[in-house]
């Protein structure tokens, strides 16, 4: 009797044991899960206001630094252009979602393979620019003047107040050269745009 006595209190503390060694893994695991999340909140933060804080620095630069017009990927999401002259600077592959372009000049401007979508461009001058390949879908083109601009392979599918009086003499679905495939361009549903000009006619 004494031995099963024994034998069941050894049980006993090796289950206590057992026990108090699993709640001590678990808080532990708990804890060391706690901080990988909040180091990765903390570098993801720190990515965001680094990201915040480029954007910034490329419109600062872009306002003061108009001489040399070149701003090749830039990123400059959500950035108030407004107003600006930018008449034949290259914004090539840039990031210009959301931004505000209302009534600037972009008189042959090179915005190829740059992202507006859900830009305003409300009343801003295209005339010439190139937007070969450009996302504007959501773009807000009221008023946008875009005589001669190249649009081959623009998706505009879903931009607003597309004027087609305003697109006098633009061209779409050309190939990048006479022996490549056409670069197909996307409408919003129910837009008939103006006749394209020939693709490789000079203007």
């Amino acid at each position: 009797a004494e031995n099963a006595r024994v034998e069941r209190a050894e049980a006993a503390e090796e289950d206590r044991v057992d026990r108090a060694e699993a709640a001590e893994n678990a808080r532990v695991e708990r804890a060391e899960a706690a901080e990988e999340d909040r180091v990765e909140r903390a570098e993801l933060e720190e990515r965001r206001r680094a990201a915040e804080a480029e954007r910034w620095e490329n419109l600062r630069f872009v306002r003061s630094a108009l001489v040399s017009k070149s701003f090749v990927k830039f990123d400059l999401t959500g950035m108030n252009l407004a107003g600006l002259d930018l008449t034949g600077a290259s914004f090539h592959e840039s990031e210009l979602e959301r931004a505000d372009l209302v009534a600037a000049n972009l008189e042959r401007v090179s915005l190829a393979g740059a992202n507006l979508k859900d830009a305003s461009l409300v009343w801003a001058n295209l005339t010439g620019a190139d937007l070969t390949g450009a996302d504007l879908s959501g773009a807000n083109l009221a008023g946008a003047v875009m005589t001669g601009a190249d649009l081959s392979g623009a998706d505009l599918s879903g931009a607003r107040n597309l004027d087609p009086r305003l697109l006098a003499g633009i061209r779409y679905d050309c190939p990048p050269f006479p022996d490549l495939p056409p670069l197909l361009t996307s409408w919003p549903i129910d837009f008939t745009p103006p006749i394209s000009v020939p693709c490789f006619e000079q203007p």
